[in-house]
């Protein structure tokens, strides 16, 4: 018997894999029959007739206790806490605040499932009913906790200037109530915040600018954990700090400036790896490396002035901490550091060149990929079998209490193969919808594609129909242009003073024709190409009227027509107003531009619950049902529309409904030939 566990024994030093691995098992057994119990344990107290403030907190306690096992039934006793402890704050005022602080604890647990879970709505409208208990009973931690978990929500959500917004409040608490922890924990926030705001701004300034404020909160943050001693804290600090500062080097032009940044790095790096070291701390160990190696590819691929040995030299010390980052996660044995430091790596080596290298951590992320999804499917299967394993004790325990016990076995031992005949089904409709998802997300992605296929083919043939408005439309101005300026030149000493006079009205008419065509291109292929938001503001639309006719007095008497603008003040709209002015303009130029000498243009405008409807209508030519259904299009040529003398090129029309669009509104034309035209067009009211 002794020889044989001998035996045993000395074959285990062999394998000291094996060993971890065994050690691993046990102790995950151990946690998790000790988690058993302590869910048993709590049960039992429920079960008993204790103080409310004990029931509440052990309903607590079984929530954190389901966690990480099953988050749904976790939030089910989080729940009857919250609900139980505002039932005993309702009935018992005097101890009100009591009750009210083990609400907002349940509510604050409840928010942190909906936040894990993504449900980021729910989360937020869970942590302001925290904020307003806080309020409500004057509790200066529970309204830290709500003004801050509120902000993290948003930043979870890059809505970055709310997130400051809670930010600023949460570090106002913590600065009235002088509590350095806190503090500690918003310079940190704020140092993230600052830290995204900049690597999501194009502005090479404001990132600069960001990225300043970051390094001022990670500063200050360092200070204060370097008084209270917290070296982890202290080790954050330093690969923050040294994250942020190479950063911003990659945005320096003077590699002067780039030197400099990137030696502080290196120096906030060395600094978390020493005392990470010093902690035995494997995690911060690997990211440090992994960041020292991330260092020197940005020297290899900024430093312009140096010799084929210094970039060697990079290349090594890539190489080096790669090594070190790698060997610091398979000794801390995570899955999940092993494949970001193998992801880091095979883009790193990638990029200066060595091929094997990317290939070699490429196969290494690869494997550690498929087994982090292999260990995630058989950690959904453990926690089905807790669960029905916790089912199976409460069933237990009932059964003991019956009079019928034995019959009751047999019939709960049924009910347990059931169960567990429905679990291995259940795990096995789970795997295929994770596999059917792969397949979907792969169908959803080639239909992307080809929609972005599709769309740009489309604009590509909108280019080319622009271009070709824009060639045709300018050609007969231009050549006219050339035409009268040539018979000028060549005759104008044969012609008499009236025919001079024609001549320069034609060119006065060519060039006015001219500059309405390349101003209404410019302006169309600017709002195309805008990419930021319309800027909307309340203006008055008889004001905006009145600043577009007065533009066109001179065309309009002209031809002596009366523009009647009944549109009275005080309907105020939502709207841009060099849009809107734009707007008006095209309409009532095109409405005097179309209409006989001496008859009017009418402007008005009527309104309902949400939106004002404004007409412009004339006493014109009309337009045919078949034109009407060429305006507002750049993909038809509307040159043909109208007499000879009056004819347009249709993009003022066409910018118009740009701007509408723009302005959430919508455009229309009625018209019959010989009778004139309305245009109408909607703006949305304050």
């Amino acid at each position: 018997m002794k020889s044989f566990f001998s035996k045993r024994f000395s074959s285990v030093k062999t394998y000291p894999g094996l060993v971890l691995f065994v050690i691993c098992c046990l102790l995950q057994t151990s946690l998790l029959q000790a988690n058993n119990e302590k869910i048993d344990s709590l049960k039992n107290l429920l079960n008993t007739p204790v103080h409310d403030t004990i029931r509440i907190k052990a309903l607590i306690d079984l929530g954190e206790k389901y966690y990480y096992i099953d988050q749904e039934t976790a939030k089910t006793y989080y729940t009857e806490a919250k609900n139980f402890a505002l039932k005993n704050s309702e009935k018992n005022p005097k101890h009100r605040d009591i009750f009210l602080k083990l609400k907002a604890v349940a509510l604050t647990q409840i928010g942190y499932i909906h936040r894990s879970q993504g449900n980021f709505v729910e989360a937020s409208e869970t942590y302001f009913k925290v904020l307003d208990i806080g309020n409500t009973i004057y509790n200066d931690d529970i309204i830290f906790d709500g003004y801050n978990s509120i902000g993290i929500i948003n930043h979870l959500r890059k809505e970055y200037s709310i997130a400051e917004k809670y930010y600023k409040l949460a570090m106002e608490v913590a600065e009235r109530t002088e509590n350095i922890i806190a503090k500690s924990r918003m310079l940190n926030n704020f140092g993230v915040l600052y830290y995204d705001y900049g690597n999501n701004t194009d502005s090479i300034p404001l990132k600069m600018e960001y990225y300043e404020k970051a390094l001022r909160n990670y500063l200050e943050m360092l200070d204060i954990r370097v008084r209270l001693n917290d070296l982890r804290g202290q080790v954050i600090c330093y690969n923050n700090l040294g994250n942020v500062t190479s950063q911003k080097a990659t945005f320096l032009e003077n590699e002067n400036h780039i030197r400099q940044e990137l030696h502080k790095a290196i120096n906030y790096y060395q600094k978390a790896y020493a005392i990470a070291e010093k902690l035995n701390d494997l995690t911060h160990l690997s990211r440090a490396t992994g960041n020292l190696a991330d260092v020197y590819l940005v020297k290899y691929e900024k430093y312009k002035n140096v010799s084929s040995n210094e970039r060697k030299a990079f290349v090594d010390s890539i190489e080096f901490y790669i090594s070190e980052s790698y060997k610091h996660a398979k000794e801390l044995g995570s899955l999940l550091q092993k494949n970001a430091v193998s992801e880091m790596a095979m883009g790193i080596f990638h990029k200066v060149g060595n091929s094997d290298k990317a290939l070699e951590y490429a196969k290494i992320y690869i494997n550690t990929k498929e087994q982090i999804f292999s260990e995630e499917k058989e950690r959904y299967i453990d926690e089905m079998n807790i669960r029905y394993e916790t089912e199976k004790k409460e069933s237990e325990i009932k059964l003991l209490n019956s009079e019928n016990q034995i019959i009751n076995l047999k019939v709960n031992k049924a009910t347990r193969e059931r169960n567990l005949y429905i679990i291995i089904a259940f795990s096995f409709f789970i795997l295929s919808g994770l596999i059917y998802k792969l397949y979907y997300n792969r169908k959803k992605t080639e239909k992307i594609l080809a929609t972005k296929n599709k769309d740009l083919k489309f604009l590509n043939t909108t280019k080319d129909k622009f271009i070709s408005i824009l060639a045709h439309d300018l050609k007969n101005p231009i050549s006219a242009f050339g035409n009268i300026a040539e018979t000028l030149e060549t005759d104008f000493d044969k012609l008499d003073n009236e025919k001079k006079k024609t001549c320069i009205q034609q060119l006065n008419r060519s060039s006015k024709q001219l500059n309405t065509l390349l101003k209404n291109m410019l302006e169309w292929a600017l709002i195309k190409n805008k990419h930021s938001e319309t800027e909307i503001d309340k203006l008055d639309v008889r004001h905006i009227s009145e600043e577009a006719i007065k533009s066109i007095s001179s065309l309009s008497s002209g031809k002596n027509i009366n523009i009647i603008n009944s549109i009275p003040s005080g309907i105020i709209v939502n709207a841009n107003k060099l849009y809107a002015v734009s707007v008006f303009n095209n309409l009532v130029t095109n409405a005097v531009k179309f209409s006989k000498n001496n008859s009017p243009v009418v402007v008005s405008a009527t309104k309902n619950d949400k939106e004002v409807i404004i007409s412009v209508e004339d006493k014109g030519i009309g337009i045919s049902e078949d034109d009407i259904k060429k305006l507002f299009r750049i993909d038809v040529d509307a040159s043909t529309i109208g007499r000879a003398e009056e004819k347009g090129t249709g993009m003022g029309l066409i910018l118009s409904k740009e701007f509408i669009d723009k302005m959430n509104g919508k455009i229309w034309i009625k018209s019959k030939p010989g009778e004139g035209s309305t245009f109408f067009f909607t703006l949305p009211l304050v």
